[in-house]
């Protein structure tokens, strides 16, 4: 009975109009004890600023302003990870009738922006150090500046394309599976909630979706969101449910986000972007230079059945890490021979290096093997016409001719194998 109330309440809170709306700074104005100094970015449900923090030494902050019904709060208190944009504070504002969301501030960029950034090369071969050039070119607009130095860009400055998207996946992958452990799924993975900060570590953005997985043949929950063009089948299906009151047939659960997640990384490696109205086009091998364990994996992710997909964020994360470090994966066939000979080439370089001193050593070995048994012939063919000229001689009595001939043969006979 409490959860039926509950229920309505919740709705009745939904579609009650609010006549006393929040109210929204703009960069320049002062909120609680923060200086807002640029708006970063806004949607339906609030509005993100760049501030700084006078009395801590004018710290840099992002602060998400949200309506006070907003409850991302409750789920980012949840999840502290490497890959997740942490939560510092919360403060109700009720005054302008909002929800101060307090962020630190990395600096970076989107993965919308870095998409739609023109790099003088199409996207889809963009290398680990054409993605720091883009980065750092948004970044100088910053009124704020920040660390441009650490393990992650040093990395990136080395990578391919490939490799660049293999290991910010894996990264995106390890903070969907910490989410995922502690009941939470993220259900908006879509290229402006990751931003990737100005020292290039991925993060993950914006969880004011996220809930309990949905099991199927269940009441349709209350509320359910999610960007269209980067849901899951399942998720639209429970979209609709919701929208039409019906129950949910389709389990939504942790192999959503790594639908979402395969079709981020597929549009970062050069993928067309999904359409808005409708689910992503059957993936095809668009860039002949990505690897066919990759596209492999990456399909297997956007598979139309879950049961077809990666059981888990961290399924895939292992293989994408495996892919980076020219293993075999384990969650696609290995189809390609040449790529599985490239990959074991660069396991071992050395060991290619020593099948070429094998082959020239088998080459040079047959080589003398050659010249021996020609000699051998050789040798053997003299040997024959000295016994068959001794044998003429002794028939004509040129005894002393015959000695000495007979005597020659049997010296170039001697030591011949069957002498």
């Amino acid at each position: 009975m409490a959860a039926g109330l509950e229920k309505v309440l919740e709705c009745h809170r939904m579609l009650e109009p609010d006549l006393a709306g929040p109210r929204y700074p703009t960069a320049g104005d002062t909120l609680v004890a923060f200086q807002l100094l640029a708006e970063l970015g806004r949607g339906l449900q609030g509005r993100v600023f760049l501030a700084t923090q006078p009395a801590l030494a004018d710290r840099p902050l992002v602060l998400k302003l949200t309506p006070l019904s907003g409850r991302e709060h409750l789920s980012l208190a949840r999840i502290q990870h490497t890959h997740v944009v942490p939560l510092f504070f919360v403060h109700e504002d009720e005054a302008r009738r909002l929800l101060v969301l307090g962020m630190p501030y990395f600096g970076g960029a989107t993965f919308a922006q870095l998409l739609n950034a023109p790099a003088g090369s199409p996207r889809g071969i963009r290398s680990g150090r054409h993605l720091l050039e883009i980065l750092d070119r948004i970044q100088s607009a910053s009124p704020v500046a920040c660390p441009v130095h650490g393990r992650a860009r040093h990395f990136l400055e080395r990578a391919s394309g490939v490799q660049a998207v293999c290991w910010i996946g894996a990264c995106l992958a390890d903070a969907l599976q910490y989410a995922h452990e502690r009941g939470l799924l993220h259900l908006d993975v879509k290229p402006p909630n990751v931003l990737v900060t100005a020292d290039g570590v991925p993060m993950l953005l914006d969880f004011h979706l996220a809930r309990e997985p949905i099991q199927p043949d269940e009441a349709a929950p209350v509320w359910l969101g999610g960007t269209p063009a980067y849901m899951s089948p399942e998720q639209r299906g429970a979209l609709t449910a919701v929208r039409t009151g019906q129950r949910v047939s389709a389990a939504v659960d942790a192999r959503s986000d790594v639908y979402s997640l395969g079709l981020l990384l597929s549009e970062l490696l050069g993928a067309p972007a999904p359409p808005n109205e409708g689910m992503a086009l059957p993936l095809r091998r668009w860039d002949s230079s990505i690897p066919a364990a990759m596209f492999d994996m990456l399909a297997k992710c956007l598979a139309s059945e879950p049961a077809d997909r990666y059981s888990g964020a961290a399924e895939f994360a292992a293989d994408l890490r495996r892919q980076l470090a020219n293993l075999p994966v384990r969650g696609v066939r290995n189809r390609s021979f040449v790529e599985r000979w490239r990959k074991w080439r660069r396991r071992r370089p050395q060991g290619a290096a020593l099948l070429g001193l094998v082959a020239t050593a088998l080459v040079a070995t047959g080589a003398a093997t050659v010249s021996i048994g020609l000699h051998l012939d050789q040798r053997r063919d003299e040997a024959l016409r000295a016994l068959q000229v001794g044998e003429r001689q002794l028939q004509t009595h040129q005894f002393d001719e015959a000695l000495s001939t007979l005597s020659r043969g049997r010296e170039i006979a001697s030591g011949l194998p069957g002498a």
